[in-house]
């Protein structure tokens, strides 16, 4: 009997920014934290607290957002059990969307002013990989091993539908399973990101939460692990 064989390479990013929004919070936080480093390289203490706000900044949306989702679908799951119950299970207190102030509000694109400040850094006579490394703004080199791969996306609406953006990285596709009320099951194997949901919505008027998850595909197989669950609510529209 043939043993299989696991396909292992090196594989560096051409871009050193991190893709998801939580990880790029982290990569700001970590950056704006060197506060040493970049002060050797020439960073006034003006130009490292602005790094920072945009860090607390970037961190205060991710949080803001998953709070957001969270909160909407418990207030659907409320407002079902408001129109229709469930048993002898009664209401409870409508809860409170969490507030939290946000750190001090920061111009917009971040994103490119974290790529102005890593171009500075590396301008710098006194710069070299090792600080490279530690402010996160060189390209990451790690082993392509599709066993142990887990994708990453998000799901957003556009014109009334889900649409799901992934990472494919080194992958051929990936399978797209989605669970509509009734159990999860196989949606697509999407071989290009993004990819439209164009499926029947609610009646006009209703809505629902539909639960996303997906799993790599690589020479027709579905290879390492099960991404993490992201959920949406659609609205049935005219």
């Amino acid at each position: 009997m043939k043993k299989a064989i696991i396909l292992t390479m090196t594989v560096t990013t051409n871009d050193f920014v991190v893709n998801d929004d939580a990880g790029f919070a982290a990569q700001l936080t970590k950056f704006a934290s060197e506060d040493v480093i970049l002060a050797g390289l020439g960073f006034t203490p003006a130009e490292i607290s602005a790094a920072s706000d945009d860090a607390k900044y970037m961190t205060f949306c991710v949080k803001a957002q998953i709070d957001a989702q969270t909160f909407a679908s418990g207030v659907t799951k409320y407002k079902n059990l408001a129109r229709h119950g469930n048993g002898t299970q009664v209401l409870g207190t409508f809860d409170v969307f969490p507030t939290e102030t946000p750190s001090a509000l920061v111009a917009a694109n971040i994103e490119a002013r974290f790529r102005q400040n890593a171009a500075k850094a590396k301008s710098s006579p006194a710069y070299n990989a090792t600080k490279g490394e530690a402010l996160q703004i060189v390209p990451v080199s790690s082993p392509f091993d599709p066993s142990t791969g887990k994708p990453t996306f998000k799901v957003f609406m556009d014109s009334g539908h889900p649409v799901i953006k992934w990472v494919k990285g080194g992958f051929d596709a990936v399978e797209i399973w989605v669970d509509k009320g009734k159990g999860y099951e196989k949606e697509e194997r999407a071989i290009s990101s993004p990819y439209l949901d164009n499926s029947a919505l609610p009646a006009v008027g209703a809505s629902a939460i539909w639960k996303y998850k997906m799993i790599y595909v690589m020479h027709n197989k579905t290879v390492g692990t099960w991404s993490d669950e992201a959920t949406i609510t659609v609205y049935g529209t005219v």
